[in-house]
């Protein structure tokens, strides 16, 4: 399990990277610098997805986690647990 939380914690932190190249990407004027971002956020989705379809294929024999990881994965679950371990 700890495993799983390891991995989950890197696809989130993944997640806050393209955050942040993206906030990057509107105040990058010249072209070619706006290109490289632009491929660097497509690199980290890609990585992404890859690495949701690792926990997919190892997650496979146990469909109990797989229902417990969709329910984690939702975008307002993860925001609530964040702003409940600020307030703790």
């Amino acid at each position: 399990m700890t495993q799983l939380a390891d991995l989950l914690t890197f696809i989130e932190q993944i997640e806050e990277d393209i955050t942040r190249w993206k906030v990057r990407l509107e105040h990058i004027g010249e072209q070619r610098l706006r290109e490289t971002v632009a491929e660097d956020i497509a690199r980290l989705k890609a990585r992404r997805i890859a690495e949701l379809a690792n926990i997919a294929a190892a997650l496979h024999s146990h469909e109990d986690l797989v229902d417990v990881l969709i329910w984690y994965l939702r975008p307002g679950h993860r925001q609530a647990d964040r702003y409940r371990h600020r307030r703790a």
